[in-house]
């Protein structure tokens, strides 16, 4: 808001001669009080003055946050040659006496504050000597008296509003540095105060008297015309034109933070430059013209458009200052007019540009139209919800600056204005551009206790891509525009997700299985409680009840329900269902036996394959009962010999269903999820996240309707691994935990989310003899996973992720550290044979760090639902 601003007329001199008089036609229609404002007279007593609306609101935040220099404002300039000293002071103390807001302490007064008008009395110049340093450090040392001075408190009850520093580097070089509190001057003080010093200091210098004219009013006279004129009728026709505009408009910007929102705004921050190519400025300008707008609202709506996509809202609400200077007699005050005008965009539909532009011209012309209520009195009206972590309204500004800047100009000096960085934010975001002859000098200043410089560079570079695909077609409608480069997309789309993935691809997951048969027999494949087979043991009892299943009915792409406990039988029946051809549907032994009985007729299936306790609560569904335990001789009767099956088409093997699981239902009806061979064996045949090796001791914790048992189970089936079963009691037991893992020899072990975090909270070391422990399935807490790796941790850690849509692991993160101000841990990559994007509603690629949405594909994805 300390920024210089233009005046109406700068802001719409690009307008066309038919918009000109629509504006004039909407001026003259504001109310009769405003049309016939009269002079701003002085006021009458040197007494205590109301402070204006906008000092009032300044005030108000040095109350709240008195250790804050958000609002003070350090210039500095090189002066070469020689310096007056003498000629700079009286320059300094005759401005000091013009303007009475540079004296101007501020008290209360039952409880109200007031403007105090103290005498005129002289600048003290504060004085420093670093011609004696060595060069290195003299400029360290003076980038440390800069800062320094920049954050030195102002105390707004005794102080003068506005303080000079001069620091000597040589006889003829000096630095004079001018800090003065936002409560006294805005952007067009600071042209003012150039202005007056450059014409005082040659005047001053040569002997003469003051050149400048008196001053005819002061800024107390304005702040009490103010506090009269604005009541009444006048301020109920603006305060219902702003109560309209911001009816239920958002009250925060959702942007995408890159650390978590302080409960109070520190006002810590720092600025990002880039610069907009005079041809695309030009281009940008003929395109405004064309469409009866100005430069200004063309930079403003790609804003909006900007804003809109980081934060997928379709209402985006922008602060925008004025000069407030609409008055002749104002332009000569130092002092604090600076209005901010609140502007909304409604971006609902996906609007083309040229749409959201006009639409973005007109609701401009009406806000300057009623820019006389300030904005204090626009947030006494709206009544946001009150927080000391953000600005109240808006969380954005912009600012477009056309018009030419003063200069300070020193007689017989060489003047050079330093550029400085306010290392302090007002807003979340404050855009500002600058026309040059180079084209538009881009300032983006950002508050850094949200976002890392990274962020902020992302969003510059955003801004001009947006510009150049408006030029390229500016009908395109806003969802379309181009966000990110092509270097950008390419990583995103290409380098980020990685095909590939030596799975093997010619071959069925059985005859995987009987290969791993073939090769170790004799090793141990299962082991639930005292119960174990070996390979061959397994292979023979799968084949006996695969031809039992067939000679039922089972067949290819076929469903036969699945319903035992966790057990041997869950692996033998799985095994078993592949190899006849048809895909199992996994049902959990606690399910209620209606849901069950849904999920077999929703799929068809003609055989349930379940034990005795469950099958008998079943409900009528059709399909054919077959049990491990009443009908165990009649499947032992049969060949322990493997079934031939008829070829495939080329490639077939690959699509041919395995199983088909059901959601939760969170989200509706439970779906039916279609689980083809190809995504078993990305998930399980995948060193690029996990190595599974013969001899490993893989745990089976989960049920066959979670599909974490898919990794599990085949896990270990087709890599010659041990598969261990872990009963429910000892898996909710972080002591017993422990202790099997340390007995079992277990290597390889999933959990879910929140087990890890129970287990974490009371035995972080149960860990210990692991070589992966896998987790994921829901947001991460780090406190529990910094306690894992202090405890004896897992030789690997990997935080996992992925939709039973997707084949149980869709990406996966290595855990290695755990920063202490993390607040979760990343799901990481995508494993390979996978591909992840994170899109907006419209489709296209978000920026890093902008919330979208997941979307997902490759070797693992499901057919889809049944």
């Amino acid at each position: 808001m300390d920024s210089q601003t233009n005046s109406l007329e700068e802001r719409i001199a690009n307008l066309s001669p038919a918009k000109r008089t629509l504006l004039e036609q909407h001026l003259q229609s504001r109310s009769a009080q405003t049309r016939m404002r009269q002079t701003i007279p002085p006021r009458a007593h040197a007494e205590p003055v109301p402070l204006s609306f906008a000092q009032q609101r300044l005030w108000f935040l040095e109350r709240i946050q008195p250790d804050s220099t958000a609002y003070n404002h350090t210039s500095a300039h090189r002066l070469t040659g020689a310096l007056d000293v003498t000629a700079l002071q009286r320059s300094l103390d005759e401005i000091v006496r013009r303007h009475e807001s540079l004296r101007t302490t501020f008290a209360t007064q039952n409880g109200v504050p007031v403007q105090v008008v103290q005498p005129a009395r002289p600048m003290t110049i504060a004085f420093g000597d670093l011609s004696q340093l060595a060069p290195d450090m003299r400029q360290a040392e003076l980038q440390r008296q800069i800062s320094a001075e920049s954050q030195r408190l102002f105390d707004l009850t005794r102080d003068l509003m506005r303080r000079a520093t001069v620091l000597r580097l040589s006889g003829l070089e000096h630095i004079l540095l001018i800090t003065s509190h936002h409560i006294a001057c805005d952007g067009w003080s600071h042209s003012v105060f150039w202005r007056e010093l450059s014409a005082l200091y040659a005047a001053h210098t040569e002997g003469r008297s003051s050149p400048l004219p008196s001053v005819p009013m002061q800024y107390a006279d304005y702040a009490l015309w103010q506090r009269h004129w604005l009541q009444g009728e006048r301020l109920a026709a603006l305060q219902q034109f702003w109560q309209g505009q911001l009816d239920r408009s958002p009250e925060l910007l959702n942007l995408p933070l890159d650390f978590p929102r302080p409960a109070v705004q520190a006002s810590a921050g720092a600025a990002w430059h880039f610069v907009i190519p005079a041809a695309l400025s030009r281009e940008l300008k003929t395109l405004s013209r064309q469409n009866d707008s100005t430069l200004y609202m063309a930079l403003l709506a790609a804003f909006h458009v900007l804003l809109a996509r980081y934060t997928s809202q379709t209402e985006i609400v922008i602060g925008t200052p004025i000069a407030g200077r609409q008055y002749p007699e104002l332009e000569g005050l130092i002092g604090m007019f600076v209005n901010t005008l609140v502007m909304r965009a409604e971006l609902a539909g996906n609007p083309s540009f040229l749409t959201l532009l006009r639409q973005v011209r007109d609701r401009a012309l009406e806000v300057y139209g009623h820019q006389e209520l300030p904005f204090e009195r626009i947030v006494e009206l709206r009544q946001p919800m009150r927080s000391l972590s953000h600005h109240p309204i808006f969380q954005a500004m912009f600012a477009l600056q056309n018009a030419p800047r003063r200069s300070l100009q020193l007689r017989s000096l060489e003047v050079e204005e330093l550029p400085l960085e306010r290392e302090t934010a007002k807003f979340d975001l404050s855009m500002a551009l600058t026309e040059t002859a180079s084209g538009l000098e881009g300032r983006i200043e950002y508050d850094t206790a949200l976002f890392a410089k990274e962020t902020i560079a992302r969003m510059a570079e955003h801004y001009a891509n947006l510009l150049q695909g408006i030029l390229a077609d500016p009908d395109c409608s806003i969802g379309q525009l181009p966000l990110l480069s092509m270097a950008e997309r390419r990583v995103q789309l290409v380098d980020w997700n990685s095909s590939a993935c030596a799975y093997p691809k010619d071959k069925h997951i059985h005859e995987l299985f009987d290969a791993v048969v073939e090769r170790t027999p004799e090793a141990v494949a299962l082991i639930f409680g005292t119960e174990q087979l070996t390979f061959r043991q397994l292979n023979e009892r799968a084949n006996r009840l695969a031809r039992y299943l067939k000679a039922a009915g089972a067949c290819e792409e076929n469903v036969v329900g699945l319903w035992v406990d966790r057990s041997i039988n869950m692996v033998v029946g799985m095994l078993a269902i592949v190899k006849t051809g048809a895909a199992y549907l996994p049902l959990d032994p606690v399910h209620p036996p209606e849901g069950v009985a849904y999920q077999l007729r929703d799929t068809r299936a003609a055989i349930l394959l379940s034990q005795g306790g469950l099958a008998a609560t079943l409900p009528r569904c059709g399909a054919q009962v077959i049990c491990f335990d009443t009908d165990r001789d009649l499947i032992a009767a049969q060949s322990p010999h493997l079934i031939e099956a008829k070829p495939d088409q080329p490639g077939g093997s690959e699509e041919r269903l395995v199983y088909v699981m059901y959601t939760s239902g969170s989200t509706g009806r439970p779906k039916g999820v279609a689980i083809a061979q190809r995504a078993i064996k990305r998930l399980v045949c995948n060193p690029s996240y996990v190595t599974l090796s013969p001899g490993d001791r893989i745990a089976q914790a989960s049920n066959a309707a979670f599909d974490a048992a898919t990794f599990e189970v085949w896990g270990a089936l087709l890599n010659g691994a041990c598969l261990v079963g872990i009963d429910q009691d000892t898996l909710l037991s972080p002591q017993r935990l422990a202790a099997f893992l340390r007995q079992e020899r277990i290597q390889v072990l999933f959990l879910t989310t929140a087990l890890f975090h129970q287990i974490a909270a009371l035995r972080p070391d149960a860990f210990a003899p692991l070589r992966v422990l896998l987790f994921g399935g829901e947001k991460s807490d780090p406190a529990a996973v910094r306690a894992v790796l202090a405890n004896n941790p897992p030789h690997t850690l990997l935080h996992v992720y992925g939709p039973t849509e997707n084949t149980t692991f869709t990406t996966h993160y290595r855990v290695d550290n755990v920063a202490q101000d993390a607040h979760t841990i990343p799901i990481g990559r995508p494993i390979d044979a996978t591909s992840v994007f994170v899109l907006d509603t419209h489709l296209n690629p978000v920026p890093i760090g902008v919330i979208g949405e997941v979307h997902t594909g490759g070797a693992g994805l499901a057919h889809g639902y049944l």
